[in-house]
């Protein structure tokens, strides 16, 4: 399947029978295979956008469906992170800085060192719509 629908979102997976009664007169087995179950399209438009209270993180700048151009900050917040990547467009992970105080974040987080910004050039990326995450420890905020 490689169609996408033109709205929404559709699930699938394959699932392959071998039903032997007396497979080659040697087994009497039932064999099962099936895939992993495939989402299209790929691309979620609110991914990384979770409620405050179930998430420990969250990409605030720049804002979902937001007109960005020019040197900006991509900015949030996470609860006990090693560190924070930006990923641009699915390729680019930039470091971001971590740690800056944020006593917003203390009832969620338990401690106020929980902020990251990184200060870029969004027109680097092109005329277009652009895709940005927050990364830590490989996993999107």
């Amino acid at each position: 399947m490689s169609s996408y629908p033109d709205t929404g979102y559709i699930a699938y997976a394959l699932e392959l029978r071998y039903d032997a009664d007396n497979f080659a007169g040697l087994l009497d087995i039932n064999q099962y295979y099936t895939t992993e179950v495939q989402v299209l399209p790929k691309d979620f438009p609110f991914e990384g956008t979770a409620c405050l209270a179930d998430t420990r993180g969250n990409l605030e700048n720049p804002a979902p469906a937001s007109f960005q151009s020019g040197i900006s900050v991509i900015s949030g917040w996470a609860c006990d992170a090693e560190g924070i990547d930006i990923e641009l467009d699915d390729e680019a992970y930039l470091a971001a800085g971590y740690g800056t105080k944020r006593a917003d974040t203390a009832s969620v987080c338990g401690d106020t060192d929980n902020g990251f910004g990184l200060l870029f050039n969004l027109n680097l990326q092109g005329d277009g719509m652009h895709k940005v995450r927050a990364l830590t420890n490989g996993r999107v905020i």
